[in-house]
């Protein structure tokens, strides 16, 4: 690039050189949280890797010589079966005599106690042997997880009813409030107070005497009697 002046050039490169700080700064604030998530993950996994390698060299380099019962080491088998039936018996046992044990059961953990025996070359082990290295281990063990909480259920809340707004049931109504009445059926009849026309419903006729029956619906008298229905 040419410049016409020393003063040109040299106000060119002052810039120049602001500009690349001001890229690096830019550049800087872009890879840093890849950066960050990369070391995270790298650290996480040598973590794991030193976890499992100390547990391991724990196992195999344990100073303590494991209890063994000396019912077990008298003990001769005569088969596979026989000797996996006795190992499930006694695992069996183990579990439900040492109540603790609850709270690291799971398969990481019986992976490290069965190591623990294996490791070392034995093959059988009883319910007492399992307790001893469980005890042994047990800072080794993780616990298992709690389970999430689950929240208790919430009443729902109570809806106000406007008690004023309720319909209203009419005086000459016999039915109680809480009584789901249906549409009823109207009758046609005279009004034995006013003498005019009007509709009846259902509850009212039944509510009528027989004699306000017949006149609020001009019902015609007849004479029955016992020859009516084959009397005499």
């Amino acid at each position: 690039m040419v410049f016409r002046t020393e003063r040109d050039r040299q106000a060119y490169e002052a810039w120049a050189a602001q500009d690349r700080l001001e890229q690096a700064a830019i550049a800087e604030r872009l890879e840093r949280p890849i950066r960050e998530a990369q070391l995270k993950r790298e650290l996480e996994k040598n973590a794991g890797r030193l976890v499992a390698h100390q547990r391991r060299q724990t196992l195999y380099g344990y100073v303590e010589h494991p209890y063994v019962s000396p019912e077990v080491a008298a003990m001769t088998f005569n088969s596979e079966e026989e000797l996996d039936t006795f190992m499930r018996l006694e695992s069996r046992k183990f579990v439900e005599e040492t109540p603790e044990w609850k709270r690291f059961n799971n398969p990481a953990n019986i992976d490290v106690l069965l190591s623990y025996f294996s490791n070392r070359g034995i093959k059988v082990f009883d319910r007492k042997m399992l307790k001893s290295a469980f005890v042994s281990l047990r800072e080794l063990l993780e616990p298992n997880q709690a389970p999430a909480s689950v929240p208790m259920p919430v009443a729902p809340a109570p809806v106000d009813e406007d008690l004023e707004n309720l319909p209203r049931i009419p005086l000459w109504e016999t039915q109680p409030i809480a009584y789901k009445r249906e549409i009823q059926q109207v009758y046609r009849g005279i009004d034995s107070e006013t003498g005019l026309p009007r509709d009846f419903t259902q509850t009212q006729v039944d509510a009528m005497s027989a004699e306000i029956f017949k006149r609020t619906f001009e019902v015609p008298t007849t004479h029955l009697g016992r020859f009516t229905f084959g009397r005499k």
